[in-house]
């Protein structure tokens, strides 16, 4: 998959004109970025996202200067709703792309087999997370995931959290340590993990996304500058080590042969909706 992401991107380069001996230079940090081959060999979802993410957008871009004809924006649509059951950080393609299709001329069409497409699979998976869980989403772990946002910064003086959610403040000593959200969601003295060991289900989740909220509305301003913080690292050319030193180590070419690092096994069979 990973080779074909770079064809894919080649074929689009020279479908825009670009000279044959260009492109191939353009597609060349798909291929040898140590960063993209580390991915590429994790048994994790990133690789499939990826894929499916470019597949999408190669038929999007496939006739650039008339736009998607609706059967090209079918088929897109179909890949990208399911990148968003593999990661649903690919939620936010699906209105970004709708809306570049309706502002293109006669692009209805177009947006509305994208969009048709992409509910598909959403709401197909949505439909049986309710059977299982008893509500509708993609994941039971999202307010995990912005409980680790907006813990960094959350000040529980100002958002007054209620009794229920009051343990999931960082104590002073967390904070301290200034641990990334992406970091801080996995350590075993974490809030969450110490009150619901390890395992969250739809009600804490509740919990955590709520407690969430209420610091978003709290404290805006500290919210967005931690959010600015993270899309600026994600589009930097410069690579920082996040979440921490040790793991940004381990995409780079070692210059001498490394142990790979051990992982705990086995418990993703028993545990609902997320694991340690």
């Amino acid at each position: 998959m990973g080779l074909a992401v770079a064809v894919m991107i080649y074929l689009l380069l020279r479908r825009a004109g670009l000279p044959g001996w260009a492109a191939p230079l353009v597609a060349l940090p798909v291929l040898y970025d140590a960063y993209q081959i580390e991915l590429e060999h994790l048994l994790m979802s990133e690789a499939l996202f990826t894929f499916l993410i470019a597949a999408g957008v190669t038929l999007l871009l496939w006739r650039i200067r008339t736009g998607p004809p609706w059967w090209l924006a079918l088929p897109a649509g179909l890949l990208l709703g399911y990148a968003v059951l593999v990661r649903s950080a690919g939620a936010p393609l699906i209105p970004v792309i709708l809306v570049c299709l309706l502002l293109r001329r006669r692009g209805l069409r177009a947006a509305a087999a994208f969009g048709a497409a992409a509910a598909v699979p959403i709401v197909s998976y949505m439909a049986w997370f309710h059977s299982v869980h008893g509500g509708y989403g993609l994941t039971c772990s999202d307010g995990l995931y912005l409980w680790g946002r907006t813990a960094v910064f959350a000040d529980c003086a100002k958002i007054r959290p209620p009794m229920h959610e009051d343990g999931l403040c960082l104590t002073p000593e967390l904070k301290r340590q200034g641990h990334a959200p992406g970091h801080l969601i996995w350590r075993s003295e974490a809030p969450p993990r110490v009150i619901y060991e390890s395992t969250v289900g739809p009600q804490a989740d509740k919990a955590l996304r709520d407690f969430a909220i209420r610091a978003m509305l709290a404290q805006p301003g500290d919210y967005l500058r931690t959010v600015a913080d993270g899309v600026g690292k994600a589009f930097s050319p410069e690579r920082f080590p996040y979440p921490t030193a040790a793991t940004e180590a381990l995409y780079h070419f070692p210059s001498d042969p490394q142990v790979f690092p051990g992982a705990r096994a086995g418990a993703a069979a028993t545990r609902p909706c997320w694991t340690p």
